[in-house]
């Protein structure tokens, strides 16, 4: 009898999908660090040479992806202030990205991302709520204005995107606008994209439930050996 309810929990354990929690998103980054703990690695095109990534290039361990409707190439620059001076990331337009020059980044497996969007058009209400956009890992983190970061020098307002999933790895992302016009609504630059592998997480109690369950079947099977 016992041996038939151990066999029937570690049946169930072994084909009932693992819990997996839905991807965290942060518009602040001190929240974001928080979750991340010391695991995170930032780039910050600090140490590239301004210049055009075209799309499938790389900089600074990440390979980005884009094909801009106007013809812009993704360029690494240091025309204004920034989070992390000298670089940041913009276009060959102006050294800025625009509602509607999205970009995806290739990058090694990890548990979280962030970065910032730097732009002067919050203040006059051009750049809103949910104009911007991060995915990566099934998770989408929406710009919120009112949680700005700093303010520089330059009139530019910080914000912060970030997702953090701690069941998964992934080793995509996105950033994605709009789009709504022929006409941009918006302009932004993006700096310091930071990246974490989190430590692996600790036994699941189901997990453990199946441990002990077998080894209870082990035991069992050797006393009537005996």
């Amino acid at each position: 009898m016992l041996r038939r309810a151990l066999e029937a929990i570690v049946a169930f354990l072994l084909v009932a999908p693992a819990a997996h929690a839905i991807p965290m998103t942060f518009t602040n980054l001190a929240s974001w660090q928080a979750a991340v703990g010391l695991a995170e690695s930032v780039a910050d095109f600090d140490a590239e040479a301004t210049g055009v990534i075209a799309s499938g290039g790389s900089a600074d361990g990440i390979t980005f992806s884009y094909a801009f409707a106007g013809g812009e190439e993704l360029v690494v620059t240091d025309a204004f202030d920034t989070t992390s001076a000298p670089n940041f990331l913009g276009t060959d337009d102006f050294d800025l990205l625009a509602d509607g020059n999205e970009f995806s980044m290739a990058f090694a497996a990890s548990n979280a991302i962030g970065l910032f969007i730097l732009s002067a058009d919050v203040s006059g209400g051009f750049l809103v709520d949910g104009d911007i956009s991060l995915t990566a890992g099934g998770g989408t983190a929406t710009l919120d204005v009112s949680e700005i970061e700093a303010s520089l020098a330059s009139g530019a307002d910080v914000l912060f995107l970030g997702i953090v999933d701690p069941d998964a790895t992934f080793a995509t992302a996105s950033l994605t606008t709009p789009n709504v016009g022929l006409i941009p609504d918006f302009f932004y630059n993006v700096d310091d994209v930071r990246l974490a592998l989190l430590p692996v997480p600790e036994p699941t109690i189901a997990g453990l439930i199946c441990s002990f369950a077998l080894c209870c079947w082990h035991l069992r099977g050797r006393r009537r050996r005996v």
